[in-house]
């Protein structure tokens, strides 16, 4: 896992929940990489105008991109893609929860550090093993508290998701367990089938015009991250603004919770299916190839259902999240 740290203040400052920005290392040399690759943005801080980004090192441009050095100049833009809002429309802070397979994790994090930072109850399910499991809870670890495997000690140490130990979700905390477990703990935590359906989302889009970037680091994944003014360092291990952990979703005259998904469209497919009818507005993260990243070259469409059919968007500017509902996958 790599993190890159930009210096781009008016990226920064307009990033929003779920955008991402398209950067092409070495913007000034020949060869690869002819095109911008698109990052999630993992932290933005408008008050240092720097932005996060962390990823896997898989090819030539992340390979790049990794080993740039403190001051480089890179080509970048964005903010790109419709940012989400933190908060739902309606009266009191609905409960956000987040689900991810591996990587896809990282595009949900800027949506839970603004909700933790507003007060809104935050739970997030992420499925993954192995390294990959300790380098994402590492990364979330200054925005929430892990919650212990079920039949953890009083010291809580034992970590979710451990070979032989079913983990369940625990409002409030984030919960790392087996891509096996993710999918019936995630339909079990919204009760029964009631016939709801997902709302869409918002339709405004949000695409910035671009600004130069400067690499202002190259740090380990969660060196880089903004811990906010709970760093958790003998803290209660209890999220900013709350107490403990929060209700279950949907009890009786409670908000109607959200749930954001990412990961790939197998992995979603079976989100759908699980959310299905249940009482959760969802909402799906989909990645598509965006070799432009702004909507000129078509490249990212997705088929959604609307108007008695079926129609194409772009990902990258009607996207990249879509009610569950509504998007085909």
């Amino acid at each position: 896992m790599a993190s890159t740290i930009l210096e781009a203040p008016a990226v920064a400052a307009a990033a929003g929940p779920l955008q991402f920005v398209q950067v092409r290392p070495g913007a000034a040399e020949a060869g690869r990489p002819y095109l911008g690759r698109p990052f999630s943005i993992a932290d933005a801080d408008p008050d240092t105008g720097r932005i996060v980004l962390v990823y896997r090192v898989v090819g030539p441009g992340t390979a790049q991109l990794a080993g740039l050095a403190p001051g480089t100049a890179v080509a970048l833009l964005g903010p790109l893609g419709r940012p989400a809002p933190v908060r739902a429309a309606g009266d009191g802070p609905a409960p956000l929860w987040l689900a991810a397979l591996g990587w896809q994790a990282v595009a949900l994090r800027l949506l839970a550090a603004r909700a933790v930072a507003a007060g809104v109850p935050v739970t997030v399910l992420l499925a993954a093993e192995g390294d990959d499991a300790a380098a994402l809870a590492d990364l979330w670890s200054t925005l929430l508290p892990r919650a212990p495997a079920a039949g953890a000690g009083a010291a809580g140490a034992a970590a979710a998701g451990e070979e032989g130990v079913r983990a369940a979700p625990v409002p409030g905390h984030l919960t790392v367990l087996p891509p096996r477990q993710v999918l019936s703990l995630l339909a079990s935590a919204f009760g029964d089938r009631a016939g709801a359906t997902g709302a869409a989302g918002s339709s405004g889009v949000g695409c910035g015009t671009g600004a130069p970037g400067r690499i202002a680091a190259v740090v380990p994944a969660d060196g880089g991250l903004a811990a906010g003014d709970d760093p958790r360092v003998g803290g209660s291990g209890a999220a900013p603004g709350t107490t403990g952990p929060a209700p279950p979703p949907g009890s009786a005259g409670g908000p109607r919770p959200r749930l954001f998904a990412a990961g790939p469209p197998p992995f979603l497919r079976q989100v759908q299916r699980a959310v299905d009818g249940r009482p959760v507005d969802a909402f799906l993260v989909v990645d598509a190839y965006m070799p432009c990243g702004y909507g000129a070259c078509l490249a990212c469409a997705v088929p959604v259902r609307g108007g008695g059919g079926t129609r194409y968007v772009r990902a990258c500017r009607e996207g990249r999240w879509f009610a569950a509902g509504e998007v085909v996958l």
